[in-house]
């Protein structure tokens, strides 16, 4: 069966997406060839895809991301005219396409957008637009990303184009990888058969663990568990070496503002590593004479009692109080150990 162009694609958000495969979502489901762990090369870590493509977690996704994200769609099409004049004679379709390729991953829901298809006489050619804040070059990400891509629609070449908010657009050939690429079909094969079975990748380093355990458990029981004691064990005695590190770092710190003395800023190599920054303002500072200015009523503004409001509107107060969160005893985890 040959690709297959998608009119209508499942859009992004609706539970129909959610359950797919997207080249976006690929990245993390990368493994090492040889130990099976997962790389970690997605900007989502494997359990947190999992979560997300289960309906058990949502990328929280505020309006400053929302600003770069439609910002990195917006210079799409400047992205697109950059590369058309370095390659003359190239027609671009008017917009994204999607694709799919039953043949590729049997009985798996999977999709690739591609951002541009450019065509000359029966050449094709895919174009991924990409708007990091500076060009540090092609991420790994990406190059799983567009091989992807190339399997679900069958082009076989592609550019990235990388438009950076600071910095000149560069554009990136990318060459069709097949051993990569039978990699990608055995990696997210082995993901698809977790998201099936329900067996979630192991949580790792995920740095939004917290929040997804806190909406899986959103109410504390009564219970008391006892902790894995290898886990904690091993916890323990990585904060005791953070604890030195930390001494050690801020040594190194005060010796750096002890050198910095009187200067506005300190330098290293050309880098800027230390400045002066205005302080915070304290009541506690102004002096006593003057402390009657504080309550000036052109600077003051009223403030909500919670406790009256806990006490008056019980069920508000409950409603609008964030699910409890998890609370680490450090000092405790640590004497556990030293002692």
């Amino acid at each position: 069966m040959k690709p297959i162009q998608l009119k209508k694609p499942p859009a992004p958000g609706t539970p129909d997406w959610q359950r797919t495969i997207t080249a976006s979502k690929v990245p993390a489901m990368i493994r090492d060839r040889f130990t099976g762990e997962y790389l970690g090369i997605d900007y989502l870590s494997a359990f947190e895809r999992f979560m997300e493509m289960t309906g058990q977690w949502e990328q929280p996704i505020d309006a400053k991301t929302q600003a770069m994200f439609d910002d990195a769609h917006d210079a799409e099409d400047y992205a697109v005219n950059v590369w058309k004049r370095q390659n003359p004679g190239w027609h671009t379709s008017a917009g994204e396409i999607a694709f799919t390729n039953p043949d590729v991953l049997p009985g798996i829901p999977c999709l690739a957008t591609i951002d541009r298809r450019a065509s000359r006489g029966r050449s094709r050619r895919i174009i991924e637009v990409k708007r990091p804040r500076k060009d540090n070059g092609v991420q790994d990400n990406w190059l799983v990303q567009v091989q992807f891509q190339m399997l679900m629609s069958g082009i076989r070449a592609a550019d990235i184009v990388i438009v950076p908010v600071y910095g000149t657009p560069s554009i990136h050939p990318v060459e069709y990888n097949p051993s990569l690429c039978d990699g990608i079909i055995k990696d997210v094969q082995h993901f698809h058969r977790l998201l099936v079975e329900g067996t979630p990748p192991d949580v790792g380093d995920s740095e939004h663990a917290k929040e997804i355990f806190q909406r899986l458990n959103p109410k504390p029981t009564d219970q008391t568990v006892e902790a894995d004691g290898q886990t904690a064990a091993q916890l323990a005695m990585v904060l005791v070496e953070m604890e030195k590190l930390e001494s050690q770092a801020q040594s190194l710190e005060n010796k750096l503002m002890q050198d910095m003395g009187d200067a506005k800023a300190l330098t290293w190599d050309g880098i800027q590593i230390m400045s002066r920054r205005p302080g915070r303002f304290a009541q506690a500072r102004v002096p006593k004479e003057q402390r009657d200015l504080l309550k000036d009523p052109d600077v003051m503004t009223p403030k909500l009692d919670l406790a009256k409001l806990r006490q008056k509107h019980p069920d508000l107060v409950e409603e609008a109080t964030s699910t409890p969160t998890y609370q680490l005893e450090r000092k405790k985890l640590i004497e556990g150990i030293t002692q």
